[in-house]
């Protein structure tokens, strides 16, 4: 699934001794050309699992859309 550039982290949970794996994810965009990070979501791998296929597909269209009006 294309994204439009969303990049996801994964950094370990101390408080709860998870490793990276059972962690926390940071879903953030990076615009280069306009020097913006946009910082989407945070969560733990315990609170959900990975991205459905449908909230990378409404992302990335909320990604595009606010790029459209950024132009």
């Amino acid at each position: 699934m294309h994204t439009g550039g969303l990049r996801k982290l994964r950094f370990p949970d101390r408080q709860r001794n998870k490793g990276k794996r059972g962690g926390t994810r940071i879903i953030y965009y990076w615009w280069v050309a306009k020097a913006h990070f946009l910082l989407i979501t945070v969560y733990g791998k315990g609170e959900m699992d990975d991205l459905t296929f449908a909230q990378k597909k409404m992302l990335g269209l909320l990604l595009k859309q606010h790029k459209a009006k950024q132009e």
